[in-house]
């Protein structure tokens, strides 16, 4: 039963750091304001949105699963055991997402030459989002194995006893 709580609180702090990454990533975009969504800031924020998801979603597998570790291994220190495997989870998928979103804008760049969001989302440019959404969306899932080695090595590893 503390597990599922944990886990559910996890998942809720996880998710609303997620929304805050997001929220720094278009605070200063337009389009994406209160009630001036335009096509091109829409299919931006959905892309940015489904990318964050899935680092998300690799790193709440992850957190389920050290969590069941940690809560078979017992222990004295458990609360601190958890948040500590919390945070490296949470951090290290979050900053993941940055690193995706800052490689994928280089590779962006080489496809369909530096350009500026800024000037973009102004002229409502949809399909040059779309193209840069759509290699978010592939570099995301192609890291995706690599994210999960990283969060792994982060993890405490449980040693359960071997009965004959």
């Amino acid at each position: 039963m503390y597990k599922t709580f944990a886990l559910a609180i996890a998942i809720i702090l996880h998710v609303t750091f997620l929304l805050a990454v997001l929220k720094l990533l278009v605070r200063k975009l337009p389009g994406l304001g209160m009630g001036e969504l335009s096509r091109a800031g829409g299919t931006w924020f959905a892309a940015l949105l489904a990318a964050g998801i899935l680092n998300s979603l690799k790193g709440i597998d992850t957190l389920s699963n050290a969590f069941g570790n940690i809560y078979a291994a017992g222990g004295s220190n458990l609360p601190m055991a958890v948040l500590k495997t919390f945070c490296s989870c949470t951090g290290v998928s979050l900053l993941w997402f940055l690193f995706v979103q800052l490689l994928s804008a280089e590779l962006c760049a080489i496809f369909v030459g530096r350009r500026k969001n800024l000037h973009e989302l102004a002229a409502d440019n949809y399909p040059y989002f779309i193209i840069k959404g759509a290699l978010l969306l592939a570099v995301t899932l192609c890291l995706w194995p690599v994210l999960e080695s990283i969060l792994l090595l982060l993890t405490q590893d449980t040693q359960l006893p071997f009965y004959h």
